[in-house]
């Protein structure tokens, strides 16, 4: 499937972090949807099926990166086929 065919949520509530995640993405011929909380990022992933979801997991606004990825878990199985990863500012871990 060609990445312009693949829906991406950046969900981030740090402006200048999230427009350079969907830039790159964008980039990449992916089509980028962008939430500023957890919040919007559910509403988004109600509304619109997406291939994978790239998000904060301590925001600081409403609700947090978890929330987010547990949504994906229960509600969106082609998203989270692949299974989930955890990224902080230090270190990566799958989950």
């Amino acid at each position: 499937m060609p990445t312009k065919d693949l829906q991406v949520l950046v969900a981030e509530d740090e402006a200048l972090v999230r427009l350079m995640v969907a830039d790159v993405l964008r980039e990449q011929g992916f089509h980028v949807f962008e939430a500023v909380d957890a919040e919007e990022a559910v509403a988004i992933l109600k509304a619109v099926p997406v291939h994978a979801v790239v998000t904060d997991l301590h925001m600081r606004t409403v609700g947090d990166g978890a929330a987010v990825a547990e949504y994906v878990r229960a509600h969106c199985p082609s998203s989270s086929r692949g299974g989930t990863g955890r990224k902080t500012g230090r270190s990566w871990s799958r989950t």
